[in-house]
């Protein structure tokens, strides 16, 4: 399902006042048990954590306990290689890596949005920028 709403990644800590992930901790919250509870009654964001699980597992040869240490640039450096390469990474295809690459846009779109609502200490600032 496409939306029209624009997402803005400033980078910096900008959405921290509000209670959003810095970068660092959005693969661990996309990840969590809670973030999972959290969005367990929208269909595209449990299909897309795991997927990611799965490619985490499966060509990045990551075990589970590794999870909470991979940071961004280590998935998105291969993905983003192999597309602009046009060439596959184990499974996937440069199409399939673009369509990942749309899911994982979506959960750090949802990791900011589930920092803010979950944990959030200044829902002002965020509805601001809205």
């Amino acid at each position: 399902m496409k939306s029209n709403k624009i997402i803005f990644f400033l980078g910096a800590g900008f959405s921290k006042d509000a209670g959003g992930p810095i970068q660092n901790e959005i693969i661990q919250n996309i990840l969590s048990s809670d973030f999972y509870e959290h969005f367990s009654d929208n269909e595209d964001v449990v299909k897309s954590i795991d997927e990611f699980k799965e490619f985490l597992r499966k060509e990045l040869l990551l075990s589970d306990e590794m999870f909470s240490k991979i940071a961004l640039e280590d998935v998105f450096t291969p993905i983003d290689r192999c597309i602009s390469q046009g060439l596959s990474l184990g499974s996937y295809s440069a199409k399939s890596l673009m369509d990942l690459r749309e899911k994982l846009h979506l959960l750090m779109a949802r990791s900011i949005q589930y920092g803010v609502d979950f944990r959030g200490h200044n829902k002002n600032l965020y509805h601001k920028i809205r």
